[in-house]
């Protein structure tokens, strides 16, 4: 995990240092899979690998669902 949060961190350090752009768009899909996640292991029961992936399905999945509705 501590890699996902450094690659969160660089993507952020990237856009925001070398474009001068500031976005947080990536940091709230982040934040919405590790929700999703924390949800499915504590509250279904769910193993923490397989609500890992489900988390970080869900994040994708409302990246997409965002994407979409505002293209």
């Amino acid at each position: 995990s501590g890699l996902i949060v450094a690659g969160v961190a660089l993507a952020w350090a990237l856009l925001g240092n070398l474009g001068g752009m500031v976005s947080f768009g990536h940091a709230a899909f982040f934040g919405v899979g590790a929700y999703a996640s924390a949800l499915l292991s504590a509250k279904a029961g769910l193993p923490v690998p397989l609500a890992l992936l489900a988390g970080g399905a869900g994040g994708g999945a409302a990246g997409v669902g965002a994407g979409a509705g505002l293209l």
